[in-house]
């Protein structure tokens, strides 16, 4: 299966695709339960990122969970993908 590409990267060059798993700061391993993990999504012909409850570890339980915004260059690092999960060797 092939991902659909959004068109956009990261800041890291790598291409953001439907379904991954993306951060807006420096993913760090010692914080990693500190992390706010969203997925990229595509609704209505729009790319957005919406929030992850199954992989942020309730990290916006102060926040809105249905968190959702706009795709465009504020991601900073595509993690992982909602099939396989995080990838740890993305994490810094």
């Amino acid at each position: 299966m092939v991902k659909e590409f959004t068109g956009q990267y990261d800041q890291n060059k790598q291409k953001i695709c439907v379904g991954d798993l993306v951060v807006l700061a420096i993913p760090r391993k010692e914080r990693r339960e500190l992390l706010v993990i969203f997925e990229v999504v595509k609704d209505h012909e729009i790319y957005k990122i919406i929030y992850s409850e199954k992989f942020s570890h309730n990290t916006m339980s102060d926040g809105n969970p249905q968190y959702s915004q706009g795709l465009n260059f504020q991601v900073y690092k595509v993690i992982g993908n909602i099939k396989t999960g995080i990838d740890e060797n993305l994490l810094e």
